[in-house]
């Protein structure tokens, strides 16, 4: 065998080999941005969730209805009024008159 064209080929193989390496490590780079920028999302977004839960949490809620000026809900204060509407008949002979 020609050596040139075993070198040439081994120069071949070491160049392709090369190229991978450096389009794996560009990969594996992206790999872990991309990771770090999920794990501060996460973190962030269960920062948010809890705050949004103590916003909502019912006390919380009711501390800031009486800083408001809103008194506590008494049924004793609660006054049901009924009205009944006159029967279709009662109506057609309001109209005749």
């Amino acid at each position: 065998m020609n050596p040139f064209l075993i070198v040439g080929l081994g120069l071949l193989i070491f160049l392709a080999n090369m190229l991978y390496s450096a389009y794996s490590i560009k990969v594996l780079r992206e790999h872990s941005q991309k990771l770090s920028t999920y794990k501060s999302l996460k973190e962030e977004n269960l920062k948010l969730r809890a705050e949004i839960e103590n916003i909502l949490n019912i006390r919380e809620l009711e501390r800031y209805a009486l800083k408001q000026g809103f008194k506590p809900f008494n049924w004793e204060d609660f006054a049901l009024i009924l009205f009944k509407e006159p029967s279709e008949k009662g109506r057609t002979k309001k109209r005749r008159r």
